[in-house]
């Protein structure tokens, strides 16, 4: 890619500017944090957040595999999400906490993304266009993807906001990488330029697929399904065009195939096994139990103009194939074989691949994530959010970006007819184009400034979100002062924010495997933290649970009791605020 400077500049304000607006809002967030708080870094207003906090924290206490600390029901540490438990690691060697791993982890990540994403519409477009515009369509379809959103439809679902693409959960992101990287080997291991080339893209596309299975698996079957329907039209489309079957053509395309599905299958098998065993379990009985009523037109009115440009592209794409396979089959017109070459063959030559183009591979990852989105995730029992999770928005682009190429090289000669009803037209078209595209933009702008006001609204700090200094030196000293996964008990907050920092076991902290007796159990502990429940009794609660130490903070201390009280319990730590007690 050989770039101008003035390229190379249109191309950093291209990628940075959705960078910094998509941090904008944890940069405010964590500016507005008063002197005596501690802002957590929540994202997205999830307790999930939680739970990725205290997995890095794993990580920052040296350990790949993970468990989860906000139960204590007996569980086998796991390879699931430890892809944080690494970015923990990484945090570990620069001596940053939680928070910062994972924000930090969002900006390097997504600065990877976009990049890739970039370089995966060059690729694309250096196939099928003329070199003179190629950078201005690469940054239009660029545009398209990353700055244009949807209209105010299912505002609930973050997947769909564009603001959030670009520094969206971090695994989402190492997802989507891996995704873009396969089909970029992919494609380019179909041109088959040298036997040593081929070889270097085959290899690599293992560790790519493996690492794609483990850490988004629903983007791995997403993945392996697009490249199965691909090769199905090579077939079909290759035997209604020529009448034969290019044997060479589809060996390449079977053994790269073959490769991802290899590749990825351990890793699949090990997380489906993994799904099975107590507590993990609770993660697939989720994604069957959880539905989702999602009408059709809300749907396309969240996915924005963009969408209805990429159909219009795709229109337009498959008038000239049509025309195309006819003339073919019907004259053999070498002009217009050459036209219709240009366009979507993969080849740097003449020869036509009809099949093999970029096109065709696009239109196969559409058509399967709709699949996947309307029907098949109810056959693989998953999630129905999760099959948006891909970056569906990257051929939603390209089609788009096609679109308003072929209609503006149209348009001119529309404009110039004397025709005024086809000049009105041409205009409105335009008008409604721009207007779209308008009012998208400012719909981010809108999202963006919620987010800024999501967690707080700067007048109340909630310390769900910023706990207080004490609090946190509270969990630090057990961090530093008790045993790793030691039970401790808490109320809602504490349960969720203490793991993050102090990587205790949180006794009771959610009820993921069903337990019958759970309810009772919170209220057993509420009536130790009133210190109601007899000495005798509390004692062996707490040891038939294995606890070994009380929290003692702001939320615990509203239940009114004095844990002084209890004879069996010892004061370690008492800083004003917060209190903890170990049991003797």
């Amino acid at each position: 890619m050989k770039l101008s400077f003035k390229q190379a500049l249109v191309i950093v304000f291209l990628i940075l500017t959705p960078l910094v607006l998509s941090m904008l809002p944890f940069t405010i967030q964590s500016i507005k944090s008063p002197p005596d708080r501690v802002f957590m870094g929540l994202h997205r207003w999830s307790e999930d957040y939680y739970g990725y906090l205290h997995t890095i924290n794993q990580g920052l206490m040296g350990h790949l595999q993970n468990v989860n600390k906000i139960t204590l029901e007996p569980h086998p540490a796991t390879f699931i999400h430890s892809e944080y438990a690494f970015l923990g690691l990484i945090g570990r060697v620069f001596g940053l906490n939680s928070v910062m791993t994972y924000h930090l982890s969002r900006l390097v990540l997504g600065a990877i993304f976009l990049f890739v994403a970039f370089y995966f519409f060059y690729f694309l477009f250096a196939k099928i266009l003329n070199t003179k515009y190629l950078i201005l369509n690469t940054s239009l379809a660029f545009f398209l993807a990353f700055f244009v959103g949807g209209f105010p439809y299912l505002s609930w679902w973050v997947e769909l906001d564009a603001t959030r693409r670009s520094t969206i959960l971090p695994h989402y992101l190492m997802g989507n990488i891996l995704f873009l990287s396969v089909l970029i080997l992919f494609l380019s291991y179909l041109r088959n330029l040298s036997h040593l080339g081929n070889l270097k893209r085959l290899l690599l596309l293992g560790p790519f697929s493996f690492l794609l299975a483990l850490i988004h698996p629903v983007d791995f079957l997403i993945l392996i399904s697009t490249l199965g329907l691909f090769i199905f039209l090579n077939l079909f489309l290759s035997f209604i065009i020529k009448h034969s079957l290019e044997i060479r053509n589809l060996k390449l395309e079977i053994y790269s195939l073959l490769t991802v599905i290899a590749s990825g299958i351990i890793p699949i098998l090990y997380i489906r096994y993994a799904l099975t065993l107590p507590f993990w379990r609770f993660i697939l009985g989720h994604g069957t139990t959880t539905k989702y009523h999602i009408p059709l037109f809300d749907f396309v009115m969240a996915l924005g103009p963009t969408f209805f440009l990429a159909v219009g592209g795709i229109l337009l794409l498959s008038l000239r194939g049509a025309t195309f396979i006819k003339l073919n089959v019907a004259t053999k017109q070498s002009d217009i074989k050459k036209e219709i070459a240009s366009l979507l063959s993969v080849a740097r030559n003449d020869r036509l691949q009809l099949p093999t183009g970029p096109i065709f591979l696009l239109l196969s990852w559409l058509l399967v994530q709709a699949a996947f989105f309307f029907k098949l995730y109810e056959v693989f029992n998953f999630d129905r959010l999760r099959t948006m999770q891909p970056p569906y928005y990257i051929p939603l682009a390209f089609f788009a970006a096609i679109f308003l190429l072929l209609f503006f090289e149209r348009s001119e000669k529309f404009l110039s007819i004397k025709s005024s009803h086809r000049r009105l037209a041409v205009r409105t078209i335009i008008l409604v184009i721009f207007l779209s595209l308008l009012l998208s933009l400012s719909l981010s702008l809108k999202s963006l400034k919620s987010q800024v006001f999501e967690v707080s609204d700067f007048k109340y700090f909630s310390s769900f979100t910023y706990p207080s200094q004490k609090q946190y030196e509270a969990w630090k000293f057990l961090r530093d002062h008790t045993p790793e996964n030691s039970a401790i008990t808490a109320l809602y907050e504490a349960r969720f924010l203490l793991p993050a920092v102090s990587g205790n076991k949180i006794a009771f902290g959610a009820n993921f495997d069903n337990d019958p007796d759970y309810g009772k159990n919170l209220n057993l502990i509420a009536q130790i933290y009133q210190a109601t429940l007899s000495p005798q009794n509390a004692y062996q609660f707490l040891k038939d649970h294995k606890i070994s130490y009380l929290y003692f903070g702001f939320q615990e201390k509203s239940l009114g009791g004095d844990l002084t009280k209890y004879d069996f319990l010892s004061k370690i730590f008492d800083n004003g605020e917060v209190a903890i007690f170990a049991v003797k």
